[in-house]
């Protein structure tokens, strides 16, 4: 799968500044935290319409998402509860008002974040 450049350009149009470590991250091919992966081209262009369609009170720019549910990982625009830059997990189609399941400080959080669930998602399932 190509990752998506689509991310990195809208946080540049944004005017919040590309959160440290993303572009590294993506630099360095790391892309695939299974259960996580950063986004395709068409996976950002899904989730940035239907998560401002469906949460129009926040502006985030998705660039990761979880495979086994529907948690996406977003750099925060404009969050009523949280500082531009900074990483939300929305957990997608959850009614509105109970979608966050994360607020994580800065991608290298995040990155350590989807790091422990790969980890914990791969020992799971050497277990059974």
């Amino acid at each position: 799968m190509l990752v998506s450049a689509k991310p990195l350009a809208a946080v540049a149009a944004s005017g919040i500044g590309v959160p440290p470590g993303y572009k590294e991250a993506r630099d360095l091919n790391l892309v695939n935290l299974h259960p996580w992966h950063l986004l395709s081209d068409a996976e950002f262009d899904y989730f940035s319409s239907g998560l401002a369609k469906r949460f129009p009170g926040r502006v985030v720019i998705p660039f990761a998402r979880r495979v086994d549910n529907d948690d996406v990982s977003c750099f925060v625009v404009r969050d009523p509860e949280q500082a531009p830059g900074q990483v939300i997990v929305i957990h997608d189609f959850a009614s509105p008002g109970h979608e966050v399941v994360g607020r994580i400080k800065t991608f290298w959080n995040w990155f350590r974040y989807a790091t422990d669930e790969m980890i914990e998602w791969h020992e799971g399932a050497a277990d059974t």
